[in-house]
C-alpha cells in the first residue's frame, strides 16, 4: 500500500484523528478497547506475544500481510531511527507535530509498509520492549490494533463488533478506570 491509498482510505473510516494509539483513543472512545497482555502465571513474555497473536489472528484473519504505520522521532527518543532497522521496506507517508513531555512541539514522522507474519513477530517483541511505535490495520482498515510494552489498543469502526469484542476477551482487558 503507498501512503496516498493509505491517506485515502483512512479517511471514511478514522476522520477523528491520524491512525496512531494515542490520538485514536481521544477521538474513537466508543470503538476503542484496551488489552492488556501482562500476565500473573509466569508464562511472560511467550505468553504475551501469544495473546497479541491471537488477537491479531482474530482481527485480520488470514490475511498474509498487514499495514504497519510507523511513529519515528527525533534522537533524543530512544526509539528514533528504529523504521530504518526493522522496516527497510517503509515509505515515508507523512510529518506529525507532536509535545513532548515538557510541552515542547517535536517533529516526527509516520512511515507505512506492508509487512508478513515474520515481520510481523519481530515487530511485536520491539513493541513488548518499548523501542517501537506503530498501528497494525487490515487491508480495508476497518480494524487497527496499536501493541504496546504491556498490552495494545484495539479500534473498530463500528460499536457492535466491539462489544462482541470485549464480551469474547473480557478476562484480557484491562482493569483500570475508563479502560486504559
Amino acid at each position: 500500500m503507498t501512503s496516498a491509498e493509505l491517506e485515502r482510505g483512512r479517511r471514511p473510516a478514522w476522520p477523528e484523528a491520524l491512525p496512531m494509539g494515542d490520538r485514536l483513543r481521544a477521538g474513537a472512545r466508543d470503538r476503542w478497547v484496551r488489552m492488556r497482555t501482562e500476565l500473573g502465571d509466569g508464562e511472560g513474555r511467550v505468553g504475551m506475544l501469544r495473546r497479541h497473536r491471537v488477537v491479531i489472528a482474530e482481527l485480520f484473519g488470514e490475511h498474509s500481510w498487514v499495514t504497519v504505520i510507523a511513529e519515528d522521532w527525533p534522537a533524543r527518543d530512544g526509539a528514533a531511527g528504529w523504521t530504518a532497522v526493522h522496516l527497510p521496506e517503509a515509505e515515508p507517508w507523512r510529518p506529525i507535530e507532536s509535545e513532548d513531555a515538557g510541552g515542547a512541539g517535536v517533529a516526527a514522522d509516520l512511515f507505512v509498509a506492508e509487512v508478513g507474519a515474520t515481520t510481523l513477530d519481530d515487530l511485536l517483541g520491539l513493541a513488548l520492549d518499548g523501542r517501537a511505535l506503530f498501528v497494525l490495520a487490515d487491508p480495508e482498515r476497518r480494524r487497527l490494533y496499536a501493541p504496546y510494552d504491556l498490552g495494545a489498543d484495539v479500534f473498530f469502526v463500528d460499536e457492535g463488533e466491539r462489544a462482541a469484542f470485549r464480551a469474547r476477551h473480557a478476562d484480557w482487558l484491562s482493569l483500570r478506570a475508563g479502560g486504559l
